[in-house]
């Protein structure tokens, strides 16, 4: 979860110097792209493994949490910060996309 909160953070700045064709457009777009597919899609996948596993974790009766902050807490909180930032990423994919 960190790792795609980290690579959706590290694409902005990443942005404009690498650029990604768009399927058999002919057209391209930057480094938004592989932000908005990791923060909206990927991040979705990897919080759904987490949450199963988890779930057959504590399924066993020997889990045992955090103490201070709960390990479901926080990924919760990783997943809205990469799915957030992928929005943003959304937006201007479709500015740079809709762009003359």
């Amino acid at each position: 979860m960190v790792a795609t909160l980290v690579f959706v953070a590290i694409s902005f700045w990443l942005g404009s110097r690498v650029e990604i064709g768009i399927l058999d457009t002919g057209r391209e777009v930057d480094f938004n792209t592989l932000g908005y597919i990791v923060g909206c899609f990927v991040n979705i996948a990897v919080l759904y493994r987490f949450l199963k596993a988890d779930g057959r974790a504590r399924a066993t009766r020997r889990y045992s949490e955090w103490r201070y902050f709960g390990a479901r807490k926080a990924v919760n909180i990783l997943a809205f910060g990469s799915w957030s930032l992928g929005a943003l990423h959304l937006l201007f994919w479709a500015r740079d996309l809709t762009r003359p």
